[in-house]
């Protein structure tokens, strides 16, 4: 069971949006002097009691190149940060940090079970690792459309001991967290 917990938790995060918080901000996105721009990329997590349920398809547009485009422009898809330039153009990517926190943002419909002898006070998941780009930059060559695309996906250690990520102290509710991904044109 530990492990099929663990492994559940593991392909939950695999995407960056889940259990989207109402009050949630978009995600900032700055275009930089020239030929750089950056968006932050959000990890969220919803936190219940007894039973979960997984489908998430936040839409955001994201950084959207002047003159680039032609015909229907679509969403991003969660968990995947798409670039957008001329045929050939050299790109870096790059994160801020790999591992972030997620910092619990209110209560998500439900009510703490009473629950006598147990300070329910964890209100962050910790320690989140962010994977397929890191802080060193990464070279891409964008395709003949102008376009690249990098997958990431997230994780972190779960446990069943108070004070652990998920364990019976572990707040009820929403929690988010970012990390900022930078391109600049080479």
């Amino acid at each position: 069971m530990k492990k099929l917990l663990t492994v559940a938790v593991l392909a939950t995060l695999a995407t960056t949006a889940m259990a989207v918080p109402p009050n949630l901000q978009p995600p900032v996105t700055v275009g930089g002097n020239g030929n750089t721009s950056s968006t932050e990329v959000r990890i969220t997590a919803n936190v219940v009691q007894g039973i979960a349920v997984n489908e998430a398809s936040p839409i955001d547009f994201g950084n959207l190149a002047r003159g680039m485009y032609t015909g229907i422009v679509n969403q991003n898809i969660p968990g995947k940060i798409h670039v957008k330039g001329s045929n050939g153009d050299k790109v870096k990517l790059k994160l801020n940090k790999s591992m972030t926190d997620l910092t619990w943002t209110g209560q998500n419909g439900t009510v703490e079970p009473a629950n006598p002898g147990v300070t329910v006070d964890k209100d962050k998941i910790t320690d989140v690792n962010v994977y397929g780009l890191s802080t060193n930059e990464k070279a891409y060559t964008l395709d003949t459309n102008g376009e690249a695309t990098q997958i990431l996906t997230a994780s972190f250690t779960a446990g069943t001991t108070n004070g652990a990520n998920l364990g019976p102290t572990q707040k009820l509710g929403s929690y988010v967290g970012t990390v900022l991904v930078t391109a600049t044109k080479s």
